[in-house]
This record gives structure tokens, sequence and C-alpha cells, in this order.
């Protein structure tokens, strides 16, 4: 039974994944305090890239470069460039974003989740997990066999 549901969540992420991927959805993890208090260093962003369109409050995800940055949309200038400046930032974003660098606009966040995420990719984080699967299904085996 436990096979069976794990393959099915495993299954269930793959499917949702995809789906994400279809519609636009993109997901990122937020490395640093600039949004913060509303989004948390350690946050997991979903940025919708069929919404480019900046508009004043709104958040955007934003290339600078191979860099990309979410902040808040201060104001659009008359050249169409958008001024943007983090939450936790005392100041505007030094260089305006141009409308091509608009990769899309965020739809929500989850608090803590992407450093679990970015956790489980450490090798030592992996190879503890891989340790604690591989106990339990050593335990599992153990029951079925005293149980037959």
């Amino acid at each position: 039974m436990r096979k069976i549901l794990t393959r099915a969540l495993l299954c269930l992420a793959v499917l949702l994944t995809a789906a994400a991927a279809l519609k636009g959805l993109r997901v990122y993890v937020v490395m640093s305090s600039s949004m913060e208090p509303g989004i948390k260093t350690g946050s997991l962003i979903i940025t919708d890239t069929m919404k480019k369109e900046p508009a004043p409050g709104r958040i955007i995800t934003f290339y600078t470069g191979t860099n990309r940055v979410t902040h808040r949309v201060v104001r659009i200038e008359e050249d169409g460039t958008v001024i943007t400046k983090g939450d936790g930032n005392p100041c505007e974003d030094p260089s305006p974003v141009k409308p091509d660098q608009i990769e899309g606009t965020v739809l929500f966040s989850v608090p803590a989740a992407g450093s679990v995420i970015l956790m489980a990719r450490r090798p030592s984080a992996f190879c503890l997990s891989f340790f604690i699967m591989m106990l339990i299904a050593v335990i599992n085996r153990l029951k079925e066999r005293k149980a037959e």
C-alpha cells in the first residue's frame, strides 16, 4: 500500500510540475532578504510568465544580467521602463527594468518551503534521506517476514 501511495504522490508531483510549466508558471527560491517582511528568505515563489504587465504595487520577477530578481513595481516611466524596489530595501533599485527583462508576475509565496528544497539538494541531506529511506525499507521488509 505504501509503495502505491508513494508512486502516486511522485506521479502527482511530476504531473503538477509539468502542468505548471505548460501554464507558464515558474517556481523559485528567494535567496535574499530584499523583500522581507512580506516574502522571507527561503520562501518559494510562484511566478506566472504569462502575466508580464507591470503595475505599481505588483511584484514581478525580472532578469538583471544572469540573475533573477523579484521586487515590487514602484512606478512605470514614460519610456516604458519599470522602477522597482525590494520591500526591505531603503532605496529604489539603481537600474530601471526594461519590459523585455520581465519574466512574469509573482502569484504567491510559500514561506520556508524553498529552504527545505535547498536543503534536500545538498549531498549530505540527500545521503541522509537515502539512508532513512533504506532503513524504512529494511524495517518494512523485516515486518513482512515476521508476519509470514
